[in-house]
Protein backbone atom coordinates (compact mmCIF):
# COMPACT_ATOMS: atom_id res chain seq x y z
CA UNK A 1 0.00 0.00 0.00
CA UNK A 2 1.52 3.14 -0.95
CA UNK A 3 1.48 5.90 1.41
CA UNK A 4 0.91 8.51 -1.49
CA UNK A 5 -2.51 8.87 -3.96
CA UNK A 6 -0.40 9.92 -6.88
CA UNK A 7 -3.72 10.14 -8.70
CA UNK A 8 -4.88 13.04 -6.11
CA UNK A 9 -1.45 14.47 -5.88
CA UNK A 10 -1.93 14.91 -9.44
CA UNK A 11 -5.60 16.15 -8.71
CA UNK A 12 -4.06 18.87 -6.34
CA UNK A 13 -1.21 20.07 -7.84
CA UNK A 14 -3.05 20.92 -11.05
CA UNK A 15 -5.97 22.43 -8.84
CA UNK A 16 -3.80 25.05 -7.88
CA UNK A 17 -3.03 25.99 -11.14
CA UNK A 18 0.54 26.34 -10.62
CA UNK A 19 1.15 22.98 -13.17
CA UNK A 20 -0.05 21.60 -16.20
CA UNK A 21 -1.73 18.12 -16.59
CA UNK A 22 1.59 17.03 -18.07
CA UNK A 23 3.99 18.50 -15.23
CA UNK A 24 1.10 17.47 -11.92
CA UNK A 25 1.55 14.04 -13.28
CA UNK A 26 5.00 13.68 -13.85
CA UNK A 27 5.62 15.13 -10.17
CA UNK A 28 3.01 12.52 -8.85
CA UNK A 29 5.68 10.03 -10.85
CA UNK A 30 8.43 11.41 -8.95
CA UNK A 31 6.96 11.32 -5.69
CA UNK A 32 5.51 8.31 -6.05
CA UNK A 33 8.86 6.59 -7.21
CA UNK A 34 10.67 8.91 -3.93
CA UNK A 35 7.77 6.44 -1.43
CA UNK A 36 10.00 3.45 -2.24
CA UNK A 37 13.00 4.84 0.12
CA UNK A 38 10.88 6.09 2.47
CA UNK A 39 8.93 4.22 5.58
CA UNK A 40 5.32 3.73 6.31
CA UNK A 41 4.32 3.36 10.12
CA UNK A 42 3.79 0.04 9.43
CA UNK A 43 7.58 -0.13 8.66
CA UNK A 44 8.60 1.78 11.56
CA UNK A 45 6.45 -0.80 13.80
CA UNK A 46 8.11 -3.96 12.51
CA UNK A 47 11.77 -2.05 12.57
CA UNK A 48 10.99 -1.85 15.83
CA UNK A 49 9.75 -5.02 16.66
CA UNK A 50 13.18 -6.37 14.90
CA UNK A 51 14.88 -4.04 17.27
CA UNK A 52 13.37 -5.20 20.45
CA UNK A 53 13.79 -8.59 19.50
CA UNK A 54 17.68 -8.02 19.11
CA UNK A 55 17.66 -5.97 22.35
CA UNK A 56 16.23 -8.76 23.91
CA UNK A 57 18.43 -11.31 22.40
CA UNK A 58 21.57 -8.94 22.94
CA UNK A 59 19.87 -8.90 26.37
CA UNK A 60 19.84 -12.61 26.88
CA UNK A 61 23.51 -12.23 25.87
CA UNK A 62 24.87 -10.35 28.33
CA UNK A 63 22.77 -12.46 31.30
CA UNK A 64 24.53 -15.09 29.86
CA UNK A 65 27.76 -13.52 29.98
CA UNK A 66 26.81 -12.31 33.57
CA UNK A 67 25.85 -16.03 34.92
CA UNK A 68 29.06 -16.82 33.55
CA UNK A 69 31.35 -14.54 35.13
CA UNK A 70 29.44 -14.96 38.83
CA UNK A 71 30.25 -18.54 38.04
CA UNK A 72 33.75 -17.68 37.06
CA UNK A 73 33.82 -15.58 40.61
CA UNK A 74 32.16 -18.73 42.55
CA UNK A 75 34.99 -20.21 40.92
CA UNK A 76 37.86 -18.22 42.35
CA UNK A 77 36.10 -18.03 45.52
CA UNK A 78 36.62 -21.83 45.57
CA UNK A 79 40.27 -21.81 44.51
CA UNK A 80 40.50 -18.64 47.35
CA UNK A 81 39.40 -20.99 49.90
CA UNK A 82 41.56 -23.68 49.09
CA UNK A 83 44.46 -21.31 49.08
CA UNK A 84 43.12 -20.46 52.70
CA UNK A 85 43.15 -24.02 53.51
CA UNK A 86 46.50 -25.14 51.98
CA UNK A 87 47.68 -21.61 53.76
CA UNK A 88 46.64 -22.98 57.16
CA UNK A 89 47.77 -26.55 56.17
CA UNK A 90 51.17 -24.99 56.05
CA UNK A 91 50.59 -23.11 59.19
CA UNK A 92 49.98 -26.23 60.70
CA UNK A 93 53.20 -27.98 59.32
CA UNK A 94 55.29 -24.70 60.74
CA UNK A 95 53.80 -25.25 64.19
CA UNK A 96 54.62 -29.03 64.05
CA UNK A 97 58.02 -28.02 62.68
CA UNK A 98 58.57 -25.66 65.67
CA UNK A 99 57.27 -28.46 68.20
CA UNK A 100 59.46 -30.52 67.33
CA UNK A 101 62.93 -28.24 67.03
CA UNK A 102 61.71 -27.45 70.75
CA UNK A 103 61.83 -31.13 71.56
CA UNK A 104 65.41 -31.21 70.05
CA UNK A 105 66.52 -28.51 72.17
CA UNK A 106 64.95 -29.86 74.99
CA UNK A 107 66.67 -33.42 74.15
CA UNK A 108 69.87 -31.49 73.26
CA UNK A 109 69.89 -29.85 76.87
CA UNK A 110 69.04 -32.98 78.55
CA UNK A 111 71.58 -34.72 77.08
CA UNK A 112 74.57 -31.79 77.25
CA UNK A 113 73.26 -32.35 80.77
CA UNK A 114 73.50 -36.30 81.31
CA UNK A 115 77.22 -35.82 79.49
CA UNK A 116 78.39 -32.68 82.01
CA UNK A 117 77.12 -34.96 84.68
CA UNK A 118 78.62 -38.05 83.77
CA UNK A 119 82.09 -35.98 82.87
CA UNK A 120 82.00 -35.13 87.06
CA UNK A 121 80.84 -38.37 88.05
CA UNK A 122 83.85 -39.80 85.62
CA UNK A 123 86.24 -36.65 87.25
CA UNK A 124 85.45 -38.04 90.47
CA UNK A 125 86.20 -41.85 90.56
CA UNK A 126 88.85 -41.04 88.51
CA UNK A 127 90.30 -38.69 91.34
CA UNK A 128 89.47 -41.25 93.62
CA UNK A 129 91.32 -44.42 91.71
CA UNK A 130 94.28 -41.73 91.82
CA UNK A 131 94.07 -41.08 95.40
CA UNK A 132 93.36 -44.65 96.27
CA UNK A 133 96.52 -45.39 93.88
CA UNK A 134 98.42 -43.30 95.86
CA UNK A 135 97.24 -44.62 99.07
CA UNK A 136 98.23 -47.93 98.02
CA UNK A 137 101.58 -47.31 96.72
CA UNK A 138 102.24 -45.27 100.38
CA UNK A 139 100.87 -48.08 101.93
CA UNK A 140 102.97 -50.82 99.60
CA UNK A 141 106.13 -48.60 99.72
CA UNK A 142 105.69 -48.43 103.75
CA UNK A 143 105.38 -51.96 103.48
CA UNK A 144 108.35 -51.97 101.22
CA UNK A 145 110.25 -50.12 103.68
CA UNK A 146 109.07 -52.13 106.80
CA UNK A 147 110.16 -55.52 104.92
CA UNK A 148 113.55 -54.21 103.87
CA UNK A 149 114.20 -52.48 107.50
CA UNK A 150 113.00 -55.85 109.20
CA UNK A 151 115.20 -58.34 106.31
CA UNK A 152 118.06 -55.50 107.41
CA UNK A 153 117.94 -56.31 111.04
CA UNK A 154 117.43 -60.03 110.49
CA UNK A 155 120.13 -60.50 108.85
CA UNK A 156 121.92 -57.87 110.16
Amino acid sequence: MSPIDTLQASKRLQEEGVFSPEQAERIAEILSSLDVASATKDDLEELEARMEQRFDQVDERFEQVDRRFEQIDERFEQIEERFDQVDRRFEQIDERFGQVDRRFEQMDERLTQRIELSEERTEKQISQLQSNLYRVLLIGFGALSTLIIILNYVTG
